[in-house]
């Protein structure tokens, strides 16, 4: 999986939206740092997910999935120091072509935590998705676009603070478009639907390694 990430602030009408890109287009993959997964551990359950791949036009059901997320499941990416903005994007493939992905952005200070996205991901062609959740507070963070609420865990993890576990406190719909086809502003062409009751400790990159939390 390639990834690509821009955030734009476009204001309409009186309201602040965030849009990310993302793509999977083979084009990024020297930009990209490889992805990182637990060498040891990698077993350990850390959260549980129930979730549903829809196709928007027809109401199609194309996957569904509950069961338990571990270790292993999860792929890492650090940007590294020389990125204007260091990001650790973690992702889980549900099916072949589809992803869920953590948008995580490390801060130095708990309390430039605003928010981080959690998106959907085509992974067979460029593909856009953008899920923004803005944190309330140290325990709890509300869906920016249409509607969802999560739980969630800040922690310090070496010199940054970082989103550690997400529990989804109401049912979550990611939505995902294809870049460079579907308009902007057009409905999605499918949606990633995960239930109330998953939850997912997410895990860190620690000196090179991928580390439980």
């Amino acid at each position: 999986m390639r990834y690509s990430v821009t955030t734009l602030l476009l204001a309409i009408a009186g309201f602040v939206v965030v849009i990310g890109v993302h793509t999977s287009s083979a084009q990024d993959i020297s930009a990209s740092p490889r992805p990182m997964v637990a060498k040891t551990d990698g077993d350990k359950v850390i959260g549980t997910l129930k979730w549903e791949i829809r196709e928007e036009a027809t109401g199609q059901i194309l996957a569904r999935g509950d069961g338990p997320v571990h270790l292993k499941d999860v792929a890492l990416r650090d940007s590294g120091p020389r990125s204007p903005r260091r990001e650790t994007p973690k992702t889980i493939q549900l099916t072949k072509e589809f992803a869920i992905e953590m948008a995580e952005f490390p801060v130095a200070n708990v309390t430039e935590k605003q928010g981080f996205g959690i998106n959907g991901r085509k992974t067979d062609i460029p593909s856009f998705s953008w899920e923004w959740f803005n944190v309330q507070d140290s325990k709890s963070a509300a869906k920016l676009q249409e509607s969802g609420q999560l739980g969630i865990e800040l922690k310090q993890v070496g010199t940054d603070w970082e989103i550690t576990r997400t529990d989804f406190n109401t049912d979550v719909s990611l939505r995902i478009m294809r870049m460079g086809t579907d308009p902007p502003g057009s409905p999605p062409r499918w949606r990633i639907n995960i239930s109330k009751g998953s939850t997912i400790t997410w895990p860190s990159i620690v000196k090179g390694k991928v580390v439980p939390n």
